[in-house]
């Protein structure tokens, strides 16, 4: 995690708003933040890293084709040449 990740992490859990309740007392009293907070803790990374692994393999079949392309290319010869 950056420096700036762990500071708005820690602000979060530290900080309070005007009233002096903390953010994360706030979070904690909001059904749907508490049911988000559960499916990070519970899914999130396995998500995350489902995602991560789809587009990896999209940025690397692009490659290959493109890869394939350029050798079909390179094995034709030009129809013409212009000087």
């Amino acid at each position: 995690m950056s420096d700036d990740d762990m500071n708005a992490v820690a602000s979060f859990i530290l900080d309070s708003d005007q009233a002096g309740v903390r953010h994360i007392q706030k979070a904690l009293n909001d059904p749907n933040a508490v049911v988000q907070m559960a499916w990070w803790l519970t899914r999130g990374m396995d998500a995350f890293r489902t995602l991560n692994d789809y587009y990896k393999n999209q940025i690397t079949q692009v490659a290959r084709n493109n890869y394939q392309r350029g050798l079909t290319d390179a094995g034709q010869k030009p129809k013409s040449i212009v000087r």
